[in-house]
């Protein structure tokens, strides 16, 4: 990515949704059509996850492999300074965020955008089988 002036990279930037996203949508809409309840980008969660079904505690998020830094050491050396230092506190900002919700007891899923667009039914039935593992039983 260029290193653009800094006006027009906070255009660039302002432009970029950061909730809502195709695969996202997507694998809301296949858990609910398969009869999964959540609740959408909970603020009351470190990182607010896309997904979370609060009796279960299990946190979903549906990740871009680039905004969240997950490149290869030679895809990094070939952007400006700035990209490198945003996509790797980016990295970190994700790792801190896991730490932090699995020590209040959640399990977190992480999927890549690519990942839920291939495999969306497949997804949906690990995120199925994750809630049914952890959710309370009723007496």
């Amino acid at each position: 990515m260029p290193d653009y002036a800094p006006e027009i990279r906070a255009r660039v930037m302002r432009s970029i949704k950061s909730t809502g996203g195709r695969a996202e949508v997507s694998l809301r809409r296949t858990v609910w059509r398969e009869g999964g309840r959540y609740r959408v980008h909970d603020k009351t969660l470190p990182g607010t996850p896309d997904l979370t079904f609060r009796r279960a505690k299990v946190a979903v998020f549906v990740d871009s492999r680039f905004w969240h830094g997950y490149l290869r050491e030679e895809q990094y050396l070939g952007l400006a300074p700035y990209w490198q230092t945003k996509l790797r506190r980016n990295y970190a900002r994700d790792q801190e965020t896991t730490t932090r919700l699995e020590g209040l007891g959640w399990q977190v899923l992480r999927y890549f955008e690519e990942d839920v667009d291939a495999r969306c039914p497949e997804i949906a039935a690990e995120i199925r089988y994750a809630v049914l593992l952890r959710s309370p039983q009723k007496k």
